[in-house]
């Protein structure tokens, strides 16, 4: 049996349009445009893994390591005190020069690895497929904290 339509350019196969109508029925708050979007619901509903959205960060610096280490583990200080009451859980390990960061909000887990070279800092952040349709907010929060905290003339 060919794909049918499940709204305007969301197309599920028949199966997959089972499992969207199991996945409605499940959660009666989400809209079938959300639900609809791309395998990662199917493969969920199937038990398999769905798949991750990365976004990938680079920030240079002119701040050697152990500086731009020490910024970096303070701003991530800072966002963990100042997201306490939205996020349920948070934690950062640095292993050398790579942070390996996780945070638990929604019901969802997000992590990421923060690498500082000594001229730049490469960040990836794995999101979960639910979390994907906000990957560009998040590119942009990320990016935004790393740049303003390598800033040269920040203390």
């Amino acid at each position: 049996m060919g794909p049918e339509a499940t709204l305007p350019g969301f197309f599920c196969s028949a199966d997959e349009k089972s499992a969207c109508a199991r996945a409605r029925a499940a959660l009666p708050g989400m809209s079938l445009a959300f639900l609809c979007r791309g395998p990662g619901l199917h493969q969920a509903l199937r038990g398999e893994t769905p798949m991750q959205n990365t976004i990938t960060v680079t920030v240079p610096h002119d701040l050697g390591i152990e500086t731009a280490k020490k910024r970096l583990a303070e701003r991530l200080e800072m966002l963990q005190r100042d997201y306490v009451d939205k996020i349920a859980h948070s934690e950062v390990t640095w292993s050398g020069d790579v942070a390996t960061i996780r945070v638990s909000a929604l019901g969802q887990q997000a992590s990421a690895q923060m690498n500082v070279l000594p001229d730049m800092v490469r960040i990836e952040v794995q999101l979960p497929w639910l979390l994907a349709a906000i990957a560009g907010r998040v590119k942009e929060f990320v990016s935004r904290n790393a740049s303003d905290v390598l800033k040269i003339g920040k203390s």
